[in-house]
């Protein structure tokens, strides 16, 4: 469990105005914190927010990541992974419980990025990120799970580990084989 937080003058003036519906109120809250926490770095403010057991779904990983003290430990991972990163929100859709936020992260690879070291390119990644909510926590709204969608191979290719442009058909049909194995086994090991 987290230290409780006080809110600063910043993240007072989002939390405190009214809002005329629980969509309106979580389309204001989600983006503003995840810049907070993401360009501010300011992690506490997690406590704010994140649902104590929020779930982060990740392209990069097989099992979801369970709980806000793990995604913290996610979270130290990617900071200490990229120099000067930044998020720029693009697009903010919310409808219901769900927000959805287009952003573009820069970045410099200057550390350890799951196994992958050090490569000094700088990245520029668009993603998007799916945000289920509900009522309540310290603000009115927490992030109960967290859905990323990303070009991994783009990435891959911006840190120099995959040749730029479209992967030849063999290599392609070589992934797909792999992958059709890894569920036929995940499935008759179940």
């Amino acid at each position: 469990m987290g230290v409780a937080v006080e809110l600063a003058a910043e993240d007072r003036t989002v939390v405190d105005r009214d809002y005329e519906t629980t969509t309106h109120r979580i389309e204001a809250l989600v983006p503003h914190f995840f810049q907070r926490v993401w360009n501010d770095r300011q992690v506490q403010v997690t406590d704010l927010i994140w649902s104590p057991d929020v779930i982060f779904h990740s392209p990069l990983s097989d099992e979801p990541v369970h709980g806000r003290d793990e995604l913290r430990r996610h979270f130290d991972v990617i900071q200490g992974a990229f120099s000067e990163l930044h998020f720029s929100v693009d697009d903010v859709i919310a409808g219901g419980d769900t927000v959805v936020l287009h952003i573009t992260q820069v970045g410099v690879h200057t550390g350890d990025y799951f196994g992958i070291p050090a490569t000094g390119r700088r990245v520029r990644m668009s993603e998007v990120f799916i945000f289920r909510t509900s009522p309540g926590g310290p603000v009115g709204a927490q992030i109960d799970e967290i859905w990323l969608s990303m070009n991994a191979l783009n990435l891959m290719q911006q840190l120099g580990l995959f040749p730029k442009g479209n992967p030849p058909r063999p290599l392609l049909r070589g992934i797909i084989a792999v992958q059709r194995t890894g569920r036929k086994l995940r499935r008759r090991a179940a």
